[in-house]
């Protein structure tokens, strides 16, 4: 069987050699291809070795993300194709993975929740890509503006806020207007944000800048007297680093079954959230006390892979 973190790995190598990484690193107009069709939507959210992945477009100008699907019975990782349709909500995402190029809800890699928990569709760009031990290929990640959320009888509801929204009020739109694109399209993660009326000066702090054109564009925008000023996030990225350590040395352990993990950056509320998530072949008292706690800030999130179980009875 492909693992879910292989099968990523294969189709993020695979952009690198198809594509090229002048392809991968989109250093033009901080406008994206979604400008036009997200043009009408509200500022601030959307109702529907290191290289810069995060959305990668091949050949055929497709935008594909990882997503993270926590469902009663666990965890799985599939793809999704941003369409860029302007249809809102989930019919503007294409998902897929292993023989199923459409997934939908209620198939078994996206199933329906319980009448006590919700299935819970979390699209991530990937920020940043790296080794972590010199033996494993990882993955950092940022929520998208877009999350979504299967009931037991297959009604799917949203939230897209994409930061809070003191960080954009009385922005003029031509910086505020961004923000959809920089979370969706940017080559670096966004950590927080924030505006300053009385000196019109609007903050953004960024991490893992792989695109330092478009983060000088950005630097250097004025409309109405606001001014933009840009701040790396080095003691995030120094977080990041430090806890990929920590959880390389936790899946060592045999006791903890773990068989991938990545850290994921939510910065639609403030503080950020901080998501360890770590998918583990089977549950273990060990990995169990794990769930919930904190690693060096960063919330651990277990997650048994349920494939593995849905391979095992079908053998």
């Amino acid at each position: 069987m492909v693992s879910p973190r292989n099968f990523l790995i294969c189709i993020l190598v695979a952009a690198v050699l198809v594509a090229g990484i002048g392809i991968l690193l989109y250093s033009g107009s901080l406008l994206s291809p979604a400008a036009g069709p997200h043009a009408d939507k509200n500022p601030g959210q959307s109702g529907t070795g290191n290289a810069a992945i995060q959305s990668f477009s091949g050949p055929t100008g497709k935008y594909v993300y990882i997503v993270t699907i926590i469902a009663p019975q666990g965890g799985h990782v599939i793809t999704a194709e941003y369409l860029l349709n302007n249809l809102g909500g989930m019919k503007e995402w294409r998902f897929s993975q292993y023989e199923n190029n459409n997934i939908v809800p209620g198939d078994w890699q996206m199933p329906y929740g319980n009448s006590s928990q919700k299935t819970v569709v979390e699209i991530h760009k990937v920020t940043n890509i790296s080794v972590v031990g010199g033996s494993e290929l990882v993955y950092d990640g940022e929520v998208f503006p877009a999350e979504f959320f299967i009931d037991d009888k297959g009604n799917v509801t949203e939230e897209g806020n994409i930061a809070p929204r003191d960080c954009y009020e009385g922005v003029p739109f031509e910086i505020a207007g961004r923000l959809p694109l920089l979370k969706g399209f940017g080559q670096f993660g966004i950590s927080d944000c924030n505006s300053d009326p009385v000196n019109k000066i609007f903050t953004l702090k960024i991490f893992h800048n792989n695109d330092p054109v478009a983060v000088s564009q950005l630097s250097s925008l004025r409309t109405d007297g606001w001014t933009v000023r840009v701040i790396s996030d080095t003691s995030l990225e120094q977080s990041i680093q430090s806890t990929h350590d920590r959880l390389h040395a936790l899946k060592e352990d045999p006791a903890m079954k773990i068989h991938d993990y990545d850290l994921i950056v939510d910065s639609r509320t403030r503080p950020v959230q901080k998501i360890a998530e770590i998918f583990v072949t089977e549950t273990t008292p060990e990995n169990q006390a794990l769930n919930g706690t904190e690693i060096d800030g960063w919330k651990a999130r277990v997650l048994e892979l349920y494939e593995l179980k849905r391979e095992n009875r079908n053998q």
